[in-house]
Formats: C-alpha cells, sequence, structure tokens
C-alpha cells in the first residue's frame, strides 16, 4: 500500500514488465483462497499462504506474521481480478476459510449451459459476494468499508468455453466491472475503464474562490464554502458537482 509517487510507479511497472511465462507461470490458479488472503491483507490480519514463494512478495507489505494493512481504513477498496482461465481451487479449503470469516457459505446456481457445473462448485463467485456484501476492513470506523471486485477475461483460447460467464458473475457478485480482453489494446482500455471508475466518487475539494482574509480560505463571515464534485468516470476534464454553503 504505496503512494503511487513517479518511482512507485516506475517500480511497478519494473516488477510487470519482468513477469515471465516461465518464471511467474502457476497451475491450478486457487481464485478463491485468493480472495482470503486479500481479505487478511486488507484488514491486516495474519498471512496465511502470503509468504511461502520467497522472493515473491512485498516484504515491505508484511510485519511478522501480519499485513500492515491499508494506510487509511475508511478508504475505498478495489481488487482487480485478472483471469486467464478459470478458478481451480481446493474447494474444501475455499469454503472453510469463506466460513472462518462468517461468510454466507449458500451456493450460488446458474444454469449449466451458462455455467458448467464443475465451474459451479468453485467457491470464488461466493467469496466476491462476501467481499461485496459482507465483509469490513475496520470495524473501528463508521460505515461498512467493504472490498469492490472487477474482473477481466482474457479470452481467445480455444478451450475457453464458458469459462468468460464465470469471470463475469465473480464481478457481478462482487459488485465491480467485468471485461472480456483478448488483445492487449482490449486489456488497456478495459483497466483504464476500472481505474477511472474508482475515481468516480463524491468527493470534496476546496472551493475556487478568492478569500477575503488569507486566514479564512473558503470562508466568509458566518459562513462556509464547500466544494462537491464527482471525478467523471471517463477521466474527461469536466466534473459534475456543486458549491455548498453552510452558515455556523
Amino acid at each position: 500500500f504505496l503512494p503511487l509517487t513517479a518511482a512507485n510507479k516506475a517500480a511497478l511497472l519494473d516488477v510487470i514488465r519482468n513477469l515471465g511465462i516461465n518464471a511467474d507461470k502457476t497451475n491450478n490458479a486457487s481464485t478463491a483462497e485468493t480472495f482470503y488472503e486479500a481479505l487478511q491483507m486488507f484488514t491486516a490480519g495474519a498471512v496465511w499462504k502470503g509468504k511461502e514463494t520467497p522472493g515473491k512478495y512485498d516484504h515491505s507489505a508484511i510485519s511478522g506474521t501480519k499485513y500492515v494493512g491499508t494506510p487509511n481504513s475508511s478508504c475505498n477498496n478495489h481488487i482487480v481480478y485478472i483471469a486467464n482461465g478459470k478458478p481451480q481451487d481446493n474447494d474444501a479449503t475455499a469454503l472453510d476459510r469463506l466460513k472462518s470469516v462468517g461468510g454466507d457459505y449458500t451456493a450460488i446456481s446458474y444454469p449449466s449451459s451458462y455455467i458448467s457445473v464443475p465451474d459451479q462448485g468453485n467457491w470464488s463467485d461466493e467469496w466476491a459476494r462476501f467481499l461485496y456484501s459482507r465483509a469490513d476492513t475496520s470495524t473501528s470506523v463508521e460505515g461498512k468499508q467493504s472490498i469492490r471486485v472487477h474482473a477481466v477475461a482474457v479470452t481467445g483460447a480455444p478451450s475457453d468455453g464458458n469459462y468468460p460467464n464465470f469471470i463475469h458473475e465473480i464481478a457481478r457478485q462482487g459488485g465491480g466491472e467485468y471485461y472480456a480482453a483478448s488483445d492487449v489494446d482490449t486489456l488497456t482500455t478495459a483497466l483504464l475503464s476500472i481505474f477511472n471508475g474508482m475515481l468516480a466518487v463524491n468527493s470534496v475539494f476546496t472551493s475556487a474562490a478568492l478569500p477575503i482574509s488569507t486566514n479564512a480560505q473558503g470562508t466568509y463571515d458566518n459562513q462556509v464554502f464547500v466544494g462537491l464534485f464527482r471525478p467523471d468516470a471517463k477521466a474527461r476534464p469536466r466534473w459534475n458537482g456543486n458549491l455548498k454553503q453552510y452558515k455556523f
């Protein structure tokens, strides 16, 4: 959980650029279990499997046996899941982890023509449902600090079948956006749309006004002015909002 400074952006790009198909690929992607690990990270909980591969994790994100957690407990929380195949968890373990956090383990059913029966036995969509609808990353903050799950299915292989439908449902249950991408340009567009959507939330800014006094910017007499705006979901420069006037 580092601020996106120029140096940290460059470091992140280096990590992505140096990913290799032989050095970093895995089999039997454990998506539901990874959602549990992510929950532990968001809540500064105990590390479960995050240290099993030496050199493949961020040492600054862990302190002792626990994750450091997010710097701001009341921030908006998001997971962007990029899939290049269907989840293949140990379903018994994923279910056990879901029960351990008090999640709803009522299985979600779909027509078998839409999502295959084996995929319906996976708990990734139920985990996404829990993260979005019931998880709370900070009980010390008023309200529920849930986690929104977005998903991108990499498509184009002859073996795709209806796996993208399952990835779509993971995003839907997680309250996030879903995209299918079969090339780099489409993937880039999908990620930009997701990132811009994350910023499109109500925010408060200092009003752009000439103050009467340098010590009372945004205020006048017994009044205070607060600018409320929603950043545009497509990153356009014009934002909807208004200037609210309050009186003491």
